[in-house]
């Protein structure tokens, strides 16, 4: 099961659903939902989840008509004529990677190179085929990246990239011959020349997050802490970067995002501050917006949301 792309559609449910209302739909409890959105349920409840919510992988189909597809095609042919790198941003599920590997599959003048992290295979050598550099043997199991985010600065290129580990934003291994060192000698022998390049893949950005939340004395606060803590980490995996480069932790959205759970009204929850401290770093006061170094955040530890948040009945 593609793991962030369930979790995005049991996003899509909140939209028109509350956490209580899709919990009982999938005959289980808040607090099954939410380990199902963390990544710490059973493959046995995911599947539950998935088959009450109608989740379905799918693959998809090209469709050149699109104004999606004819942007990513006018970008295509300007870098194509100009000889430059383009960076293409746009959210995920657009069909922005698609449309790239449909034009590149049908260009026939030569000139188009296609370079896809992705196909990086951990401990395999690349060899010429067909006067390429690529694998002699496919192997799934060894291409460990699967999240890519791009942002392009003035007279360089940042690539952060990301494994997949049960629905989680995992770094790759770093130090000396380890997987961020071998990714980027092969990313190095198969880049365009003249580009400059960093890398990065780390642990996520830690936020720490206080607010209080007012409720109504009707409900259980237990059931409240729960469907606030989802609508917050499933607002932080919607902001990653690797969902969207152009995205940020904004402290507006995230109000927001917590305020649309049930039976919260608008103006009932009040940030004391925020702050985001990425690995190595120093801690950042959040007044508006805030760039991830990492592409990803996630709460910090050391500062658990049912630590940091005071629930208030009215």
């Amino acid at each position: 099961m593609n793991k962030n792309a369930f979790l995005r559609h049991i996003e899509a449910q909140t939209r028109f659903h509350t956490v209580f209302q899709i919990a009982d739909r999938c005959g289980i409890t808040v607090p099954q939902l939410v380990d199902v959105t963390r990544g710490a349920a059973t493959p046995e409840l995911e599947l539950k989840v998935a088959k009450a919510l109608n989740y379905r992988d799918v693959n998809w189909n090209v469709v050149r008509t699109t104004t999606n597809y004819k942007i990513v095609q006018t970008v295509f042919e300007d870098a194509k004529s100009e000889g430059m790198w383009f960076c293409i941003s746009n959210p995920a599920g657009s069909g922005k990677t698609e449309a790239l590997e449909d034009l590149y599959s049908n260009d026939t003048t030569g000139s188009v190179k296609m370079l896809t992290a992705e196909e990086w295979q951990d401990g395999d050598p690349l060899v010429v085929i067909n006067g390429a550099a690529g694998y002699a043997v496919i192997d799934a199991t060894k291409r460990l990246v699967k999240y890519v985010a791009v942002e392009e600065r003035e007279d360089f290129v940042i690539l952060k990239v990301a494994k997949d580990v049960g629905g989680e934003y995992v770094p790759l291994t770093a130090g000396t011959n380890q997987e961020l060192a071998r990714f980027i000698s092969y990313m190095n022998k198969r880049k365009i020349p003249g580009i400059k390049t960093a890398y990065i893949s780390q642990q996520a950005d830690l936020i720490k997050l206080v607010a209080s939340v007012q409720y109504a004395g009707t409900l259980i606060v237990d059931d409240v802490k729960a469907a606030v803590e989802l609508a917050i980490t499933n607002h932080l995996k919607n902001i990653a970067q690797f969902t969207d480069p152009r995205r940020r932790l904004n402290i507006n959205l995230l109000r927001d995002a917590i305020e649309a759970v049930e039976l919260l009204e608008e103006g009932s929850t009040q940030i004391g501050s925020l702050s985001v401290k990425p690995t190595g770093g120093t801690s950042v006061n959040v007044a508006l917006d805030y760039n991830p170094v990492s592409g990803h955040y996630a709460v910090d530890p050391d500062w658990p949301l049912d630590t940091t948040i005071t629930y208030i009945p009215v």
